[in-house]
């Protein structure tokens, strides 16, 4: 004899199935999602890593040797983050390539300013996360930090270099500044305190590098990440020093 499953008890059945069958789909469901929320990542950097296009500008020094080549590419598809370098030019020729800091996001527009020395034209350029000397001549490029006051410079080697500084009992005499572990000396030990003149400043698009000459737009000037740091740590330890120092400015206005 066959035996024969009653219609109510295989609907039961069916219904007791179902539920199990969809908590089932949900679970695979999220495991692939989060798989691809981790891997989409880790796939972006690997596809910008070799297929994002470098962006590269040329400008030519007043004097009409001495150009560089700014390149960047970006190194972070879910942040504008870049390795930049630049490239000397002189009389036409492609001299030495070196690497620029790290631009951490933020590091545009770059100012760029000429110093006239006897030793020949110095470039420096200023953005919100970094600073450089470029000593064009020499094909050099040198990294630039503050410490009391101060701006020191050192070769860079390592796009990735960080400043450090160090003094014995508050004696000045000890201060020791490194750049990237290379030993940091005066920036006025280069530029002989020679005035800077605004050339113009570097921006960036999604895919592209623009110059704008002094010519064609006046100077901006850039607010050092640091700084803008400071202020709000500044603004956090003490709430009221914003509210003094506006009443300070309103007692100091003329009516």
């Amino acid at each position: 004899m066959r035996s024969e499953v009653a219609p109510d008890v295989a609907d039961a059945e069916r219904m007791h199935v179902r539920p199990v069958v969809r908590s089932v789909i949900l679970v695979v469901g999220v495991l692939l999602g989060i798989c691809v929320l981790f891997a989409l990542p880790v796939m972006s950097f690997i596809v910008s890593s070799f297929w994002s296009p470098r962006a590269r500008i040329t400008v030519t020094l007043p004097d009409g040797v001495h150009a560089i080549e700014h390149s960047r590419v970006r190194i972070n598809v879910l942040v504008g983050e870049y390795s930049r370098d630049v490239t000397y030019i002189i009389n036409g020729v492609r001299g030495k390539t070196t690497p620029l800091q790290v631009d951490t996001c933020g590091g545009y527009p770059i100012n760029c300013y000429l110093i006239e020395t006897s030793r020949g034209p110095l470039l420096h350029l200023d953005d919100a996360v970094s600073e450089h000397l470029l000593d064009v001549t020499n094909q050099t490029t040198y990294a630039v930090t503050h410490v009391q006051g101060n701006a020191y410079i050192a070769k860079l080697r390592d796009k990735d270099a960080g400043a450090e500084w160090s003094m014995r009992n508050h004696d000045p005499s000890t201060l020791s500044v490194t750049i990237g572990g290379v030993e940091a000396k005066l920036m006025t030990d280069l530029t002989q305190n020679a005035p800077e003149v605004y050339l113009g400043r570097f921006t960036g698009g999604a895919s592209h590098l623009y110059f704008t000459p002094a010519s064609q737009s006046p100077e901006i000037a850039v607010e050092h990440l640091s700084a803008r740091c400071e202020k709000q740590r500044t603004a956090r330890s003490d709430p009221l020093s914003h509210i003094e120092r506006k009443e300070v400015e309103s007692e100091q206005t003329p009516r």
